[in-house]
């Protein structure tokens, strides 16, 4: 037996015959209490993916080449019915590029002293840049907090949407630069317009981009997320889902106020130049980390499912039927032990033409075929009021022992409802439930799955 997940009282406050002529009367009253599916359920995924992942930036010179990365993580969902709030560990790469080309740069500095042992002087250090680039690549690890929500189909598959915003940690960030640029001193403001490209001072050479590895500081910075996911339900536990994603970073990290090159002298004789990289210098305002792409995962349930029961109340029905000859209803009015074989062939025989009612996976709705085989047993059952009938809602094995023994509950129940509506008194059903527990073929094909999702009539003997 079940736990007391479930609880079915049927009270009938009154069964009055009253008779004017030839129409018989009747009324009924009856408090139903059914389980309401409540779900709070955790649900755990890991999944993985990438697309389009880069910085997205305006610098004041050169161009920008969008980049590639990856996602992965984990999420939990806590699911209360469709709607749930999401959070997990999430790794993401980003990628850009920024390339400058026959350029020529000029930073405010000062030298040591380059000239007849002068005190040190202001200049202008130009730097004059050909097929340079510098591709940046970050890693950061972030915590995401959604609102989710999800719809489930009756061929097992399940849409997955939620948003909300990501904060992320940087690991790390770094640049590798290629290319040559050169240095030179332009002396034009102090000395005049033919100490404009001096090259025989410290530091006036020509630099490769391999020397220099800068490390990129965005620190911690707040995204919108987004996902759409399409699932596979193998199993009420397992699901195998697929989808884009979104990221925007809402702030973009800000930047430096140094130039993209700073002279740097240590006394007369040696003096370098020091390539800062684009994301720490002033030749950007801010940089918006985006990203868009596909990721795949599996999704499995951490936790199980929680029902709560729930009082349901039915209003009286009304049922009025003319009989046409009252002696005629008063011999009909016989219990099963007082009724001929034949008689109970050929009842057994209606029953049997009309059921079992089937229904469509995770459903418990009735089509227009399945209303008219119960509205004729339910001819049978008003003509024959002694007659009991026991419903037993089926399932096929899809989905855990409990939902689907709420689910078995649910399609005897709706059945229930329809033979009342047809002048069955309530008295003379009773309705249970078996689940996934007794298949009337084995589970091992979708025809069979199919034909066990039924509900059956038993006469009661």
């Amino acid at each position: 037996m079940k736990k007391s997940f479930v609880f079915i009282i049927f009270i009938l406050f009154g069964l009055n015959f009253f008779g004017q002529g030839e129409v018989n009367v009747f009324q009924q009253d009856s408090i139903i209490a059914d389980t309401i599916k409540i779900t709070t359920k955790i649900e755990g995924s890991v999944f993985g993916g990438g697309g389009l992942s880069t910085y997205l930036y305006n610098p004041k010179v050169g161009s920008t080449n969008l980049g590639l990365g990856v996602i992965a993580g984990f999420e939990a969902t806590f699911w209360r019915d469709n709607i749930g709030f999401t959070t997990g560990l999430h790794y993401n790469s980003y990628t850009s590029k920024y390339s400058i080309d026959n350029t020529t740069l000029y930073t405010p500095s000062r030298d040591y002293d380059t000239y007849d042992a002068k005190p040190r002087e202001d200049f202008n250090l130009r730097t004059e840049y050909s097929g340079y680039s510098e591709q940046i690549t970050s890693h950061y690890f972030g915590i995401p907090f959604m609102l989710s929500y999800k719809k489930v189909f009756d061929n097992n598959v399940r849409l997955n949407t939620g948003g909300g915003f990501k904060l992320s940690y940087l690991m790390s960030s770094k640049s590798v630069n290629k290319g040559n640029f050169s240095a030179f001193g332009d002396y034009s403001q102090a000395r005049g317009v033919n100490a404009s490209r001096i090259t025989d001072g410290p530091g006036f050479e020509t630099y490769s981009g391999e020397d220099f590895e800068v490390e990129n500081n965005f620190g911690i910075g707040a995204s919108g997320i987004a996902t759409f996911d399409v699932g596979y339900a193998f199993s009420d536990d397992f699901i195998l889902f697929g989808g884009p994603y979104l990221e925007y970073q809402f702030f973009g990290a800000g930047t430096d106020d140094k130039y993209l090159n700073n002279y740097v002298a240590s006394d007369m004789l040696t003096a370098t130049v020091d390539y800062q990289g684009v994301s720490n210098s002033n030749l950007v305002d801010n940089m918006n980390r985006f990203a868009l792409g596909f990721k795949v995962g599996v999704t499995f349930t951490l936790r199980g499912k929680r029902y709560i029961v729930k009082e349901i109340k039915y209003r009286a029905i009304v049922v009025e039927k003319e009989i046409e000859d009252p002696d005629k209803n008063l011999k009909q009015a016989q219990s099963w032990y007082e009724m001929s074989d034949s008689l109970k062939r050929s009842i057994h025989q209606l029953v049997l033409e009309n059921t079992p009612i089937h229904f469509e996976l995770s459903g418990y709705s009735l089509d227009d075929v399945s209303e008219q085989r119960i509205k004729n047993i339910a001819e049978v059952l008003f003509d024959y009021p002694e007659l009991k009938i026991t419903l037993v809602g089926h399932t096929c094995d899809i989905g855990s022992e409990d939902a689907n023994y709420i689910l078995g509950l649910s399609r005897a129940h709706n059945v229930y409802e329809l033979l009342i509506e047809e002048g069955v008194l309530p008295g003379n059903l009773i309705i249970k439930s078996r689940g996934e527990l007794e298949p009337a073929h084995p589970n091992d094909t979708e025809k069979n799955r199919a034909l066990n999702r039924r509900v059956e009539f038993k006469i009661v003997e």
